[in-house]
């Protein structure tokens, strides 16, 4: 199980991300700056995937 941070750079959006297991992981505010949204719009997204069981929800 790798775990490693990588300087994620496209036009004017600059994120360091996590990658574990060949899966990059985003939290809120960087989605919301990859895809130019509010946090808000993120976090609403999310909650419609759980909500039409897209995925299910791992609470912790």
């Amino acid at each position: 199980m790798k775990n490693e941070i990588i300087l994620f750079e496209n036009q004017n959006v600059k994120l360091e991300v996590n990658i574990k297991d060949e899966t990059v992981w985003l939290n809120v505010k960087q989605m919301a700056e990859l895809f130019g949204r509010d946090e808000s719009n993120i976090r609403k997204h999310i909650k419609n995937i759980f909500k039409e069981q897209e995925l299910i929800e791992n609470k912790r």
